[in-house]
């Protein structure tokens, strides 16, 4: 006796769900790719012109390490301010921090000749719990 086939099951909560986080892990692959691809590509150009006009390859390293200390030190703190991150203000606040961080880190790297990328790793934790600091008295008590 042959089988009755049953009619296809709509996907359940469940199966809505697994296909929602696949999607979106897929396109935070994709923005992850992009974003290594892009970084990937900043190098090469960089390298292409220091070669050509003659630079030496130390010359924008403390622009280099600079920017990355600057992008993993507001990462941080907005990764462990999530509690607040979602009022207009808190973004406000701490663009403008970033605004007085990168002023003043160009003023003072303008001056300077060469920095070894360990004083940014040096100078980076201390200044990172200050900008939490910052926030908690900003937002009162509401960071850990």
């Amino acid at each position: 006796m042959p089988r009755r086939q049953e009619p296809p099951k709509e996907p359940g909560l469940r199966g809505v769900l697994l296909r929602s986080q696949k999607s979106e892990r897929f396109r935070d692959l994709l923005l992850y790719s992009a974003i290594g691809v892009f970084v990937a590509l900043c190098a090469i150009f960089l390298g292409v012109h220091q070669a050509r006009v003659k630079q030496p390859a130390t010359s924008t390293e403390k622009w280099i390490g600079f920017a990355f200390m600057t992008a993993l030190l507001f990462q941080y703190v907005a990764r462990n301010s999530t509690d607040i991150s979602k009022r207009g203000k808190f973004w406000s606040a701490l663009a403008l921090l970033a605004a007085v961080h990168i002023g003043l880190g160009i003023v003072i790297l303008r001056h300077v000749y060469g920095v070894p990328l360990i004083d940014f790793a040096a100078v980076g934790v201390p200044e990172y719990y200050a900008l939490i600091r910052c926030v908690k008295w900003f937002f009162g008590p509401a960071i850990p």
